[in-house]
């Protein structure tokens, strides 16, 4: 009888383990869906000329944040998540940054004057499809 009540508590704790294991997968499995998110590309100038090597960040109200980094031309495009381009659907507050290479005298003072990221009162509207923003940015 000792036997007959092991292997039925054996049982029982494996098709709870089983379960368990079943309920982990299914929790994990449906949260991973992402929000809608629209393609977002742009330029960016400063003082009229293309500005290289600037982080561009959309912060939406709720959610994550895109970014992109402008080339040499000036142009950008937004990355969500590790190879998901775009951006939450939406309005976002946007801010533009750029460094001095690592080492480069005053390598950490923001080339982009501060009203373009700390105190940004850039906005960009993002919508389902494709979406082109143009940020021509002044120094002074």
């Amino acid at each position: 009888m000792r036997s007959e009540v092991t292997s039925t508590l054996v049982g029982r704790i494996a098709a709870h383990a089983a379960l368990l294991a079943l309920v982990a997968v299914w929790g994990c499995s449906s949260g991973a869906e992402e929000p809608p998110l629209g393609k977002v590309t742009g330029t960016v100038t400063l003082d009229k000329a293309p500005l290289s090597g600037a982080k561009v960040v959309f912060q939406p109200a709720q959610g994550s944040q895109s970014v992109g980094v402008t080339d040499e031309a000036g142009d950008f495009v937004l990355g969500y998540k590790e190879n998901l381009d775009g951006a939450v659907l939406g309005r976002h507050k946007v801010q533009i940054t750029k460094f001095p290479e690592a080492g480069a005298p005053r390598e950490f003072q923001n080339l982009v004057p501060e009203k373009y990221n700390e105190k940004s009162p850039l906005t960009a509207e993002v919508e389902a499809g494709e979406n082109t923003f143009v940020f021509d940015l002044e120094s002074k």
